[in-house]
């Protein structure tokens, strides 16, 4: 299923996102090659790449994941394989998949792509020139926050090495876990329209806030990567919104502790608008750092040479009524907790559903 909506060759599933990650590394890789990656990027595969792979002779490279001429730049003679976002997560950085695909290429470098927040109904980067597709497909491919399972899509030749390896590492999928996947996969069309639609309404809002600082998402036009966005973004710039507080940390820390309709948790892409800020993770506090800090957020931070302390980024695949509801309880009374289906109602997909034409293969 997910090879005919990236236009991939073939596509093997695995447990996890971070499986499909890592089986492609341990089916492609060798002692002695060297990976760039993003710095801004999933810290988890950052973390692979530092403390796993370089246990068995393979060195990483982290840079910018909005400065393509940093990426290729960054190419040397032992470059085996660049690994980028199509959305990067959390920095919400839009890769410029043409232009790095295009030098890739001419080096000889495999690209690989971390599909995850964008979907292929948003961007398909194989039609780009990228040579492999990884997804998470606990996050909006599954899309019900009940499955955890991952995906590798591309050509042939190089799914058969990724799933000779996935099965002498026991890395399979199991059934009803894989039914689980393509039970979400059917409705992914209409799910990522209102998703898209309800995440841009909330950075608009939060964006005209004067409590916000600022307000990070691909929609925006004041957004880093505005111009590639409108080149490969175009049915849509995802379901992720960040943003900073002028109060800060205890700012961050209030508006999560007033939320009644909005779940604090790790996860993303199901039936229901979560929220996650970092530092509120009950981690070990580091020395002096005055907070606690996520595991991920000390492996950036080993990564770049010190410990560092977030800032205050609450991120919410969003939800209006809630971020309204928790400015009026600030003003007065707490109202009364609403139930789940009045306020999780389903908004009316008006219009072309993005991808559409992609899904009608599954059907």
């Amino acid at each position: 299923a997910v090879a005919h909506l990236e236009c991939g060759e073939d596509a093997v599933a695995v447990p996890s996102g971070m499986a499909a990650v890592a089986v492609t590394l341990l089916a492609l890789l060798r002692a002695g090659d060297h990976v760039i990656t993003v710095a801004d990027g999933y810290c988890e595969i950052q973390g692979l790449l530092a403390e796993e792979m370089a246990r068995f002779g393979v060195a990483a490279t982290c840079v910018a994941a909005g400065d393509p001429n940093a990426i290729l730049q960054s190419i040397g003679p032992c470059t085996r394989m660049v690994i980028i976002e199509s959305i990067a997560n959390p920095s919400l950085r839009v890769a410029d998949l043409p232009a790095i695909a295009t030098g890739a290429k001419a080096r000889g470098v495999l690209l690989c792509v971390d599909n995850t927040l964008a979907t292929p109904l948003l961007c398909r980067p194989l039609e780009h020139g990228a040579d492999l597709v990884w997804h998470s497909a606990t996050k909006y491919l599954g899309g019900h926050h009940d499955v955890v399972a991952g995906v590798v899509a591309g050509s042939g030749d190089l799914i058969a090495a990724i799933r000779r390896q996935s099965q002498r590492l026991g890395m399979t999928l199991g059934a009803f876990d894989a039914w689980l996947a393509l039970r979400g996969i059917h409705t992914l069309g209409p799910r990522m329209s209102w998703i898209c639609t309800n995440a841009a309404t909330v950075a608009r809002y939060l964006d005209a806030h004067p409590a916000v600082a600022d307000v990070r998402y691909p929609g925006l036009p004041h957004h880093p990567d505005a111009d590639v966005v409108a080149r490969l973004l175009p049915d849509g710039a995802g379901g992720i919104v960040t943003c900073a507080l002028r109060g800060g940390p205890a700012a961050a820390a209030e508006v999560i502790r007033r939320m009644e309709l909005i779940p604090y948790a790790l996860s993303l892409g199901g039936t229901v608008t979560t929220v996650c800020y970092p530092p509120l993770l009950d981690v070990k506090q580091q020395p002096g750092s005055g907070g606690a800090v996520s595991r991920g957020d000390r492996r950036r931070a080993s990564a770049r040479g010190g410990p560092r302390v977030p800032g205050p980024h609450v991120r919410a695949a969003p939800l209006l009524l809630e971020v309204r509801q928790v400015g009026a309880r600030a003003r007065g009374p707490r109202p009364r907790r609403a139930g789940l289906l009045g306020a999780e109602r389903l908004p009316r997909v008006r219009g072309p559903v993005p991808g559409a034409a992609l899904l009608r293969r599954l059907t």
